[in-house]
């Protein structure tokens, strides 16, 4: 019984992604419960429930890391309360769903459009 349980888990695993519909992100197709695509040009990953974000052309956990100028610095130097930036905008990393993702990026890309 014990050596049926990957195989079974496994087999979950592949139902649920195989019932998933594929999104696309640039030329790559992903399933979005897997990645986040920002700018419709980088994938990042999310990994155990932790969304990894984009920092210039990297992604990064915010539990490890800051992003400031995209440049990764250690999250250490963060105390829980610190704001991350994003364009103009501040957010705190644990507060970050999925769904606030494309309003982040339409911040973005307004700002970039302006410059």
């Amino acid at each position: 019984m014990a050596r049926l349980l990957p195989i079974v888990l496994t087999a979950i695993a592949v139902s649920v992604v195989a019932a998933e519909s594929l999104a696309s992100c640039g030329s790559s197709n992903y399933y979005p419960s897997q990645y986040t695509c920002f700018d419709d040009d980088l994938l990042c990953p999310i990994v155990n429930g932790d969304i990894y974000i984009r920092c210039g052309a990297a992604c990064y956990s915010t539990t490890l890391y800051s992003c400031s100028d995209t440049t990764l610095k250690p999250s250490s130097l963060n105390g829980p309360d610190t704001l991350e930036d994003c364009g103009g905008s501040q957010f705190h990393p644990t507060q970050v769903k999925p769904s606030d993702q494309p309003s982040l990026r339409q911040q973005t890309e307004g700002k970039r459009q302006a410059t």
